[in-house]
């Protein structure tokens, strides 16, 4: 934390957009530290959506002192190269603003850039709901960018979530379609196959709702081995509801962009669509209002179907190496349950007329 915050204070010079430095004590708890003068319910603290998966440790605090114009800091992510991801505030500025930095080497700055890259692309459009960059910029050691707060809640229900998903994408399909996409020939990795044919085997048989392996096997092979393309463009990267957040009128914000970059557009959809539990309804949805200059029909190119069907199968084909690590965390049986949906759901693209997904 101590470096982070020396780091921050330079990166905030940089920027030229944020206030003045100045001393602060901070009460460090975690991965946070938040001013020390500040009321810890402030509605601007308690209005900014925590991370579910990383709750700030309970014991004590310890306190830091620290030159900075922030009033509370997140470290976000460490890495075993000495990369630090932080996150900070600034409530007293108009409008509240946040720096997002990576503190690394330039090799290790890609997030933040490409984080950059797409949401200028997709932000010029004037459909998707991305936050405004006010300032961006990249130095040796570290590279960052300045935003607006985005203040509300994540989707939590599932009717919440559905709907969200529903006002989402065809926003998602007018930005890209005023950003432009490009057709592409699916590439291939060898093993995919293989991978995949091991995934439908180890799925009991109980949780099964298809035909034989080998009917399934034969099926994906030809789809994923057909001389068709598919729509390719800027991608989120992690279209989930982690990511988005709804403001008190119910306008959704698609937040953290640092796993962007250029993919199949159904990368995207294909997270969001399984994260909102309805995953046909929201498909169904999406071939009505798909048109050439998105994701609909064009001569040469798979059915809306087929491309939803591809971007889960090349997911589920890195199936055992999250599968190790989800037993390493103690989630084994959630990743199992996730996974048997996912590929339930890939079938079912291959064959609309299955409509019955497995029990959560």
């Amino acid at each position: 934390m101590n470096h982070a915050l020396d780091v921050l204070r330079r990166a905030e010079r940089k920027s030229r957009l944020l206030p003045a430095a100045q001393p602060r004590t901070f009460r460090v708890r975690g991965w946070e530290a938040v001013d020390a003068t500040v009321d810890p319910q402030a509605p601007w603290i308690t209005g900014i959506p925590a991370d579910a998966s990383r709750p700030v440790p309970a014991g004590p605090s310890r306190l830091v002192e620290a030159k900075t114009a922030a009033s509370m800091v997140r470290l976000s992510k460490f890495s075993r190269n000495d990369e630090v991801r932080v996150r900070s505030f600034y409530p007293h500025t108009d409008p509240p603003l946040s720096m997002k930095l990576i503190i690394g080497d330039r090799d290790r700055q890609d997030p933040v850039l490409m984080d950059v890259a797409a949401r200028t692309a997709l932000g010029r459009t004037g459909h998707f709901p991305v936050p405004p960059l006010l300032a961006s910029g990249s130095h040796p050691r570290f590279a960052y960018l300045v935003e607006p707060v985005v203040f509300g809640t994540h989707p939590a229900t599932r009717a919440e979530k559905l709907e969200v998903a529903h006002t989402i994408l065809p926003a998602f399909l007018a930005a890209h379609r005023g950003a432009g996409v490009t057709d592409r020939t699916l590439e291939l990795n060898a093993e995919t196959m293989p991978r995949l044919e091991r995934l439908l085997a180890h799925v009991p048989w109980w949780r099964r709702r298809w035909p034989s392996v080998a009917k399934v096997s034969a099926a994906i092979e030809e789809v994923l081995h057909a001389d068709l393309t598919l729509p390719n463009g800027w991608c989120h990267g992690d279209l989930v509801f982690s990511n988005i957040i709804v403001d008190t009128g119910g306008a959704p914000t698609v937040i953290d962009w640092e796993h962007a970059g250029h993919d199949l557009l159904t990368a995207d959809l294909v997270k969001l669509f399984v994260a909102a539990f309805e995953p046909l309804e929201l498909t169904e949805r999406l071939e009505t209002i798909a048109t050439p200059d998105d994701l609909g029909e064009r001569a040469g190119r798979h059915s809306v179907r087929h491309q939803l069907a591809i971007a889960c199968l090349r997911d589920l084909s890195w199936w055992e190496g999250k599968l190790e690590r989800a037993a390493l965390a103690g989630r084994q049986r959630n990743f199992e349950l996730s996974i048997a949906r996912r590929v339930d759901f890939a079938i079912q693209l291959l064959d609309p007329g299955r409509r019955t997904l497995p029990p959560n």
